[in-house]
C-alpha cells in the first residue's frame, strides 16, 4: 500500500490506543536492495530487526499483523523470538506448493533459472499473482500506478524458486502465543484450506475468522480490520500504559 494508506492505518489503531510500526522488506517499497531478489529468510530477518528497534525502545509485548508473505513472515517470526505477543496471520500462503506450483511453472522455471546463469533476468509474478485478486477496480488502477510495487513484482528466478517452497507448517508448531487466522472469504489467489491448514496446526491458544474481503483485506477493507486487530490485540496483551 502507498504511503497514505499505511499512515492511514496507523491513525485507526492509533484512535483505539496502540502505536503501530510499518515497515518496507528488504527490496520492496522504499527500503534498499536489489529489487526481486531476496528470500523468504532474508524477510524474516527484516522482521527480527524491526522488533529489536522496538524493544529499545521500550515496548515489551508487541503484536504482528502480517498478510499473505507478511503472515508467512510473521510465523516464522513468533517462532523464532519470544518477544511476539500476539499474531494476526491473514490470508497466509501455508504451504504454497499445493495451489501455486504446477507442471508448467516448475519447467518455465527451470528454462529460467539456466538462462539466468548467462544473462540477469527478472520475471513478472503478474503470470502467478494477477491484480484481479484486488476486486475493487480503483484499488487495482492504484497499485498498477505505483512504481515501487510494479518493481517490486518482478522476481529472479533463484526468488521463485525459494517461493515455491514456502512453508509455514513447520513454523506455526513452535507457535506458543495466542494466534487469529484470519482468511478472506473472496480470496482469488488461494483456497480457505491453506488458513485451516495453519489454524489446525497451531498449538496454542488459537481462533480463525472469515471475513467477507477479497486478499488483501487491510489494502481493500481496512474499515474491517483495523475492529478486528484492536479488539484481538485488546484481549490478548496488555493495554498500554497512559503517559
Amino acid at each position: 500500500p502507498d504511503l497514505e494508506q499505511v499512515i492511514h492505518d496507523g491513525l485507526r489503531l492509533a484512535q483505539g490506543g496502540w502505536s503501530s510500526l510499518a515497515f518496507d522488506f528488504r527490496c520492496h517499497g522504499r527500503s534498499e536492495g536489489p529489487r526481486g531478489r531476496w528470500v523468504l529468510q532474508d524477510l524474516v530477518e527484516d522482521a527480527v530487526n524491526a522488533l529489536a528497534f522496538l524493544s529499545r525502545r521500550g515496548d515489551s509485548r508487541i503484536g504482528v499483523f502480517g498478510n499473505s508473505l507478511g503472515a508467512l513472515v510473521g510465523v516464522h517470526l513468533a517462532a523464532r523470538t519470544a518477544k511476539v505477543g500476539s499474531l494476526v496471520a491473514s490470508g497466509c500462503p501455508t504451504r504454497v506448493a499445493d495451489f501455486a506450483v504446477t507442471p508448467f511453472r516448475s519447467k518455465l522455471l527451470s528454462a529460467t533459472k539456466a538462462l539466468a546463469t548467462i544473462v540477469p533476468i527478472r520475471i513478472s509474478v503478474n503470470h502467478f499473482i494477477p491484480y484481479r485478486i484486488l476486486r475493487a477496480p480503483e484499488t487495482i488502477d492504484r497499485v498498477r500506478r505505483d512504481v515501487l510495487i510494479s518493481d517490486a513484482r518482478r522476481f529472479a528466478p533463484s526468488t521463485f524458486a525459494d517461493m515455491f517452497g514456502w512453508t509455514a507448517l513447520a513454523a506455526v508448531a513452535k507457535v506458543t502465543v495466542p494466534l487469529l487466522v484470519l482468511y478472506a472469504k473472496q480470496d482469488g489467489l488461494q483456497p480457505a484450506e491453506q488458513s485451516t491448514m495453519l489454524f489446525d496446526a497451531a498449538p496454542g491458544t488459537k481462533e480463525i475468522l472469515a471475513i467477507d474481503t477479497g486478499h488483501v483485506p487491510n489494502l481493500e477493507e481496512p474499515a474491517v480490520v483495523a475492529p478486528i486487530l484492536l479488539h484481538w490485540f485488546g484481549r490478548t496483551l496488555p493495554r498500554p500504559k497512559a503517559p
